[in-house]
């Protein structure tokens, strides 16, 4: 574990810079809280950038500058007309504060929680041991963040190791995110099987043959949920594995 000196050094919106070879985005991470400190820890690599936000220590917010909630909701597949039609009339600028925060509370709340857990899956579980890439830390009052979060750094730590580990599983019974499933044919469903709005979501977004990583991204939903209810529906009987070429 890194010293606390490392976040010391950057206060005052003088950032420090360094390898992930030397220190992960988790340490880096587990340095914040354990200081209870407020700041930013932004890791680049292959090309891309990562940002969080942190307040006292917990986790306050994700993503860069350029982040567009209103756009990235939208693009989710089978939005309720309602819910569409009242981001739709939102006209945000570029960079809009608190955007996030009102079209989350236009989206359904379990929604909008896969749709956050989502953005977490693919952006910040998968680099939290990364070591290849650079850092840097910002040890300062934080800015207005693009998207809100409240959860401890130990939380985030467990949720993507369970991520991780959960997924290889899934993976390694035949639901990885390169599986192609398709609705099993059926006169109709049993009016006695329990379908939860998920698991609908999921049967419509199936009427043709995808696999679990585009179906995730088209019903912003994460992939290792999309996994486990694909596995369940497939027990059920209600999806087949679609076959490929």
């Amino acid at each position: 574990m890194p010293s606390v000196a490392l976040i010391e050094r950057g206060k005052g919106f003088q950032p420090v810079q360094g390898s992930l070879s030397e220190f992960s985005l988790g340490e880096l991470l587990q340095l914040f809280a354990l200081s209870e400190k407020t700041g930013t820890v932004s890791v680049m690599h292959d090309g891309a950038e990562s940002r969080l936000f942190l307040e006292a220590g917990r986790i306050a917010g994700w993503g860069l500058d350029d982040f567009d909630a209103h756009g990235a909701i939208l693009a989710c597949r089978f939005l309720p007309p309602a819910t569409e039609s009242a981001i739709r009339s939102i006209s945000p600028e570029p960079g809009t504060p608190g955007l996030a925060f009102g079209v989350r509370n236009l989206v359904e709340p379990q929604r909008w929680s896969s749709f956050v857990q989502r953005l977490l899956e693919q952006d910040v579980y998968r680099i939290l041991d990364l070591d290849t890439g650079d850092f840097e830390i910002v040890v300062d009052r934080i800015p207005p963040v693009p998207l809100s979060l409240d959860l401890s750094v130990q939380q985030l730590i467990l949720d993507g190791s369970r991520w991780e580990a959960d997924s290889r599983e899934l993976a390694q019974e035949g639901y990885g995110p390169d599986s192609t499933w398709i609705r099993a044919p059926r006169e109709e469903l049993d009016g006695e099987a329990k379908i939860s709005p998920r698991d609908w979501l999921l049967l419509s977004a199936l009427a043709e043959s995808r696999s679990i990583g585009v179906v995730g991204a088209e019903i912003c939903l994460p992939d290792l949920e999309t996994a486990e209810a694909v596995k369940s529906l497939h027990q059920r009987g209600l999806l087949k594995a679609a076959r490929v070429g």
